[in-house]
């Protein structure tokens, strides 16, 4: 074998029975076979964990290259996760901190609420305009996540179960790692829109565009950059990002998914309060 010939090339090295050009030749295919046993054993490590989930979650996973899929969504990449999200947060923010403000700086709150359809109708329009709002921000920011991530992915894996990968092991939805995705992308729009009923709400409660800008950002985005930039772990409970991105809240799962649906109904609740509360409010000028 290579590796028993490099032992008795090296002797006759040291014993200076050879040239360091040949035994430089043994060296090279010393290295490359211990290069592939250590890849085989790899292999091994990981068929016996794929067999280990075949038998505790009655599933077949695949044996898959699984570097596309760190490369987005592992744990290595939750710093570029988190700063999508920002970015997300902050472009959303920004196109609609003034959706409301701007009636009252302006001083035509009043006259458009006394509009034959300046209460409900137009309402609804704002309400629709936040959704589509997040909707175009998410199509932009994620578009090109999946992008990316398709154009270094062999397209036949998506149809693996997502316990095949070894950072979701633990999954506890029997699904591929398609609808995996599918479910990912929705989450995050979902929660994208919670956000933007958040920052109408503080819109609805200013009377200067530039106030409103202030106090969205600094209630939207701000604690997600500080916990983001400086690392305050309790500022996790207050950031937008983090249900936002989704990926932290599903990696490590240990078969349970009681933070991310817990974090998604705390987030729709807010949203459904901040609505009604819009919508009180505007009703009664």
């Amino acid at each position: 074998t290579a590796m028993s010939e490099y032992e008795d090339a090296n002797l006759k090295y040291q014993a200076g029975e050879m040239e360091y050009e040949n035994y430089y030749i043994y060296e090279l295919a010393y290295e490359d076979a211990k290069t592939q046993n250590s890849a085989l054993e790899i292999v091994r490590e990981r068929m016996a964990e794929l067999e280990e989930i075949r038998e505790e979650q009655g599933i077949s996973p695949w044996l898959l290259y699984e570097t596309p899929y760190k490369r987005v969504y592992g744990d290595n990449t939750q710093n570029n996760q988190q700063k999508a999200a920002m970015v997300a947060v902050l472009c959303l923010s920004l196109l609609l901190a003034g959706i409301f403000s701007y009636e009252k700086q302006s001083g035509t709150d009043m006259l458009i609420s006394s509009c034959v359809n300046g209460r409900k109708k137009l309402l609804s329009r704002k309400f629709g305009i936040c959704v589509i709002s997040a909707a175009f921000i998410w199509a932009v920011i994620y578009g090109t996540e999946i992008y990316n991530f398709l154009s270094i992915c062999t397209l036949n894996t998506l149809s693996a179960p997502i316990q095949s990968l070894s950072m979701f092991a633990k999954f506890p939805m029997h699904c591929s790692i398609a609808v995996f995705l599918v479910l990912l992308y929705m989450f995050r729009l979902l929660m994208l829109c919670c956000v933007g009923f958040i920052v109408l709400f503080v819109s609805s409660k200013l009377k200067r565009v530039s106030t409103s800008y202030v106090a969205t950002v600094g209630i939207v985005v701000v604690p997600s950059a500080i916990y983001y930039f400086i690392g305050i772990s309790p500022l996790k409970i207050i950031s937008t990002t983090v249900p936002v991105s989704a990926t932290s809240l599903l990696l490590n799962t240990q078969g349970a998914l009681s933070g991310i649906v817990i974090v998604g109904l705390i987030m729709i609740g807010i949203a459904v309060i901040c609505a009604c509360l819009v919508r009180k409010q505007q009703s009664s000028n």
